[in-house]
């Protein structure tokens, strides 16, 4: 496996806003590292300039020796992300979703693969149900299914749990918590609690990366300091 997530002084501007500021830091692979902040903190943006959707303003991002936003077959095999988009086709069925999007990937032993991952979700007994039908938490769940198809070597996650209740919130962390030890992590929250399946924390604020360290004890008051000036 190539060098894993590398960014150096990047920025990025949307007309005269500068959502990223400068932000330089590397993340080894196979490591689960928690984007914590606020709300417009810049989170999203941040995995986005991963990810390959955006591209950077200045700086460089490379994800495993790949510029992500250059389209590269292999790269793009590599990552699975889940977004506030959970691209989804509303009249296909769960099954029918995940069978699309597994064909795009070439996994192999497809309709095991499937049954397994709407199991893991919750969802195996709406294998059939239009998508159309689903409330935002199922929706949810299986957007993560989808994003987990095809074993990807980085996993992204902006905000995974939101449209959760109690019970599946628990359940989907439970879940990361043992994917994680095999894959490459991104989480973006502003939960403290979600920070406890990560081994690393990168507080942002304002655009910035504030802090970045081990998950321990000092990260709590870490933050509520950053929010407190913020």
């Amino acid at each position: 496996m190539k060098e894993g997530i590398v960014l150096e002084n990047v920025k990025k501007s949307f007309g005269t806003f500068k959502a990223i500021r400068d932000i330089s830091m590397r993340i080894e692979n196979n490591t689960a590292v928690a984007m914590l902040g606020p709300n417009g903190a810049g989170k999203t943006t941040l995995l986005r300039l991963i990810s390959g959707i955006m591209k950077p303003t200045s700086g460089k991002v490379t994800v495993f020796g790949f510029e992500p936003w250059k389209f590269n077959r292999q790269l793009k095999m590599m990552i699975g992300m889940v977004s506030h988009n959970p691209f989804l086709y509303n009249d296909l069925t769960a099954y029918e979703n995940l069978h699309f999007y597994g064909r795009i990937y070439d996994v192999e032993n497809l309709n095991n693969r499937i049954d397994e991952l709407l199991t893991k979700m919750g969802l195996e007994k709406r294998k059939n149900t239009p998508v159309k039908s689903f409330s935002r938490g199922m929706k949810q769940r299986l957007s993560i299914a989808r994003a987990l198809l095809n074993n990807p070597e980085l996993l992204i996650l902006d905000e995974p749990t939101s449209g959760l209740d109690i019970v599946g919130r628990r359940e989907l962390l439970e879940y990361l918590n043992e994917y994680r030890d095999k894959r490459t992590v991104l989480l973006a929250t502003h939960s403290l609690e979600e920070i406890e399946i990560c081994d690393k924390v990168a507080i942002i604020s304002s655009g910035q990366i504030v802090h970045f360290s081990d998950v321990d004890d000092e990260v709590e008051r870490i933050y509520m300091e950053i929010v407190g000036r913020g």
